[in-house]
């Protein structure tokens, strides 16, 4: 079915790109063999509840459009498109736990205040190609609804649950169904609202796209199990979608039903009122704490239960949507705050898990053209202020995502909800690459790295027919803009490394991000020149001498478990640098002779590994683990290493940890069977900074492989990546230090400034997708190497290049060559 919705796809692409020219009316939503469907509106959304958006579009009490407009920003810039919103409250104003203002005072008469900000809350969200589902009832009492119909129909006051509670309110309001009286004003209402005409844009209602559907009610429900009652509840809710339908053709319309809990546990009564022709996808609600799923002190704990129970709460209602053939979206569901709390800020840890599977429901829908195509979280709290005196809602209280009944902040997601948000947005990305064809960079092809003459080709894979929605935009891995492009993506570029994403143009005109890579040109062309004090030789001059008055000292445990008769495995501790003591994994030969000795240098806060002791019979390994790390770390010391001793170079951590690479060589060099012609080293992230650091301050290694190096370029490396610079500057700023003084120690110890003095030969991996070490600090120091020298690039490696199939493959190879 994919192919239909991608050819389906292409086809409205094309036609987009062959009316960009032209202005663009936007059209209604449909539903056809179970999909929403519509020229520039997908098929699956997510959403979300602002039912008090006519009210802040207002300009009267509880307006405030500025507010509004940065909340449709906001929602827009997330991907939430789709907003569940009251059409206005009945009743006088000024009941508790009610909203207020109210559009609908008595019957017939309304305050025109809350209709111009709906209008004005329609205009607003067509400019954004943002949809209403709007909903005219509400079973419960926040916003009149039943009981106030009721009411004006004279049979009784109506209720509020907070004061006679919900048995007597749900007794009393399950007469709706049956007062004809009570209904007859309620079809009144629809008649007047789905008739209006919108005073912003003059467009009547029925041909306002922004419209998404109108819906009969909030959860309406029977609250009934006779059959007179039951009947005469579908019967109510057909009549309501037929007279919509009468005024407005164009528009769907939905129930507002919460599933089968809405229906007296019945999916017999749920499947009669969405058999309705007239109603054109089902709703669903799921509310796991109020349906006792997980309660105040259980919201973690029993969180496994309230999933399981959504995923069947779903399923079941997508088997009798299939049935016919109509979508599904699941409008409300909310999931408390960590603890029961309300205030903002507090956390939401169970509430992102929940969120989180949610969300990946409506993903995989997407992705498999499932009819499962909607959801509204309850509810939108934005930018809303919390009152810090008001549990509940109070007038001049800022509205947020729950009603004056509802304890403010229970079900809110406020922007400041962070994690919520990322989770939201993920969401939303996902749906949205999901609908389109598959489009991506083609690394293979590219092998990520250019050389040449520029302009070169950026390929990529991606549908016939696709290509002309494509758009690539280029910055500097620095972020510097530097230009979008046109398939088929010929470019012009300085050497360097960029950030490239690929784009595509969705059916509503936004672009959808498809894919994003990083891009090397002419890499060995860039230059990161070097920064060396005037003293900067003088002083490791002075370090290695230094290093050279201690004794190595070694002391060797044999460690049985993992020796052999092949070779034997020892920890081995050695005097270093300032009389530190260092130690290390020695793996030798047993038979007698001279063997080649390979040091590995560690990464940083790596553990120890232990090799197979027949995997290399050949060959001495020697496991270096520099001053506080691995075996020389302490019970609970912490790993901020890089920045102990910072303010002064004579007391910087890797003035001692560069010298302990070198107290590596000498201690190989030293063993009996070692052949010191044929010493080699290699390491990963701080090993290959380390490897780089030894064969340029020692010139016995015979070759080294350094990968992904760490340590070099330290001014852009910090503007590069988040760690380690922010470490840097806490401690700089911690301690006093300049960032000016900061720098000029680091020039001491940054890898690029070592790297001509290098005397064999060197072969360098990098991760091109590398955001630890980044290619272009890898290459900052692999440029000042004059000896023979080569490097490979892994296009989709990160920073895990040492776990790519070709790289041990690649450096034994290499290897293989000097031994």
């Amino acid at each position: 079915m994919k192919s239909t919705r991608i050819n389906s796809i292409l086809a409205l692409v094309a036609a987009l790109l062959l009316c960009s020219c032209q202005t663009h009316k936007p059209s209604f939503v449909k539903v056809e063999d179970g999909q929403f469907v519509c020229e520039d509106y997908p098929s699956h959304f997510v959403g979300t509840n602002f039912w008090y958006g006519a009210i802040l579009a207002s300009e009267g009490r509880g307006g405030d459009r500025a507010r509004l407009e940065a909340e449709l920003d906001t929602l827009k810039s997330l991907g939430i498109t789709n907003l569940r919103v009251l059409v206005g409250g009945d009743g006088p104003d000024g009941i508790p736990t009610r909203v207020t203002p109210n559009l609908q005072i008595e019957p017939g008469v309304y305050n025109d205040t809350i209709f111009w900000g709906l209008d004005y809350l329609l205009a607003e969200m067509g400019e954004r190609n943002m949809k209403a589902v709007l909903f005219l009832n509400n079973s419960w009492e926040w916003s009149g609804g039943y009981g106030m119909y009721l009411e004006w129909a004279g049979a009784g006051k109506s209720l509020i649950p907070a004061e006679v509670g919900y048995g007597p309110f749900m007794e009393s309001v399950s007469h709706f169904v049956t007062n004809d009286k009570a209904k007859e004003l309620f079809y009144n209402h629809v008649r007047h609202v789905v008739s209006r005409t919108n005073t912003v844009t003059g467009k009547p209602y029925k041909d306002d796209p922004a419209i998404f559907s109108w819906q009969i009610g909030n959860e309406p429900r029977c609250f009934r199990a006779d059959a007179e009652g039951q009947d005469a509840f579908v019967d109510y809710m057909w009549t309501t979608a037929a007279l919509i339908k009468s005024i407005d053709p164009n528009h769907m319309v939905s129930s507002g039903s919460e599933g089968r809990w809405g229906c007296e546990e019945e999916m017999d009564l749920f499947e009669r009122i969405h058999s309705c022709p007239d109603i054109d996808y089902m709703n669903i609600h799921i509310w796991p704490y109020n349906w006792s799923w997980v309660r105040e002190k259980t919201l973690k704990t029993n969180l496994p239960v309230a999933i399981a129970n959504t995923d069947e709460y779903i399923d079941e209602h997508l088997e009798l949507a299939r049935k016919y053939g109509k979508p599904v979206v699941l409008e409300e569901f909310g999931f408390p705050r960590d603890d029961f709390q309300f205030a903002k800020g507090t956390p939401t840890t169970a509430r992102d898990e929940y969120y989180r599977h949610v969300f990946g429901r409506i993903v995989e829908a997407a992705k498999e053209d499932g009819i499962f195509a909607g959801l509204n979280f309850w509810g939108w709290g934005g930018l809303a202020n919390q009152s810090e005196t008001n549990l509940y809602w109070q007038p001049g209280d800022d509205y947020c995502g729950d009603p004056g009944q509802e304890q403010q902040g229970l079900n809110s997601v406020y922007v400041s909800d962070a994690s919520t948000i990322a989770i939201i947005k993920e969401a939303t990305d996902a749906i949205a690459k999901a609908l389109l064809p598959d489009a991506s960079f083609d690394l293979e092809a590219n092998v990520g790295i250019y050389e040449g003459d520029a302009p070169f080709t950026v390929k990529v894979n991606c549908e016939a027919g696709a290509e002309e929605s494509l758009e690539l935009e280029i910055n500097t891995d620095l972020g510097e803009y530097v230009g979008t492009y046109s398939y088929p993506f010929n470019v012009s570029l300085e050497p360097g490394f960029y950030k490239a994403v690929l784009y595509q143009k969705a059916v509503d005109g936004s672009k959808v991000e498809m894919d994003r890579t990083n891009l090397g040109f002419n890499p060995e062309q860039v230059i990161s020149g070097q920064d060396k004090q005037p003293d900067f030789d003088s002083f490791w001059a002075e370090t290695l001498a230094k290093l050279a008055e201690v004794e190595i000292d070694p002391k060797f445990t044999l460690l049985k478990e993992h020796s052999n008769e092949v070779r034997q495995a020892y920890r081995v501790e050695m005097k270093s640098f300032g009389g530190e003591t260092v130690s290390g994994l020695l793996y030798v030969p047993v038979a007698d002779g001279k063997y080649p000795a390979m040091i590995s240098y560690m990464g940083y806060g790596s553990e120890v590994w232990y090799a197979d002791p027949s995997s290399k019979p050949q060959m001495i390994e020697f496991m270096l683990c520099v001053r506080n790390q691995a075996f020389n770390r302490k019970p609970g010391e912490k790993d901020d290493w890089c920045t102990r001793g910072l303010e002064d170079k004579e007391k910087y951590y890797y003035r001692g940890a560069f010298a302990d690479a070198v107290r590596a060589i000498d201690f190989v060099c030293s063993l009996e069977k070692t052949d010191t012609d044929r010493v080699f080293a290699n390491g990963e992230s701080q090993g290959g900074a380390l490897t780089l650091a030894a064969a340029s301050l020692d010139g016995r290694l015979k070759a080294i492989a350094p990968s992904a190096p760490f340590l070099c370029d330290y001014p852009d490396y910090f503007a590069l990546v988040d760690w380690p610079g922010n470490w840097f500057e806490d401690a700089a700023r911690e301690k006093g230090i300049s960032k000016e003084d900061m720098f000029r120690t680091l020039s001491y110890f940054d890898i690029k400034n070592f790297t001509d003095r290098i005397q064999c030969p060197v072969i360098m991996a990098i991760g091109l997708q590398d955001d630890v070490c980044p290619p272009h600090t890898n290459f900052a120091g692999y440029n000042h190497i004059r000896t023979e020298k080569s490097w490979i690039c892994y296009p989709e490696a990160f920073h895990n290049v040492w776990q790519q199939e070709g790289w041990p493959i690649a450096k034994e190879d290499f290897f293989e060559k000097y031994i």
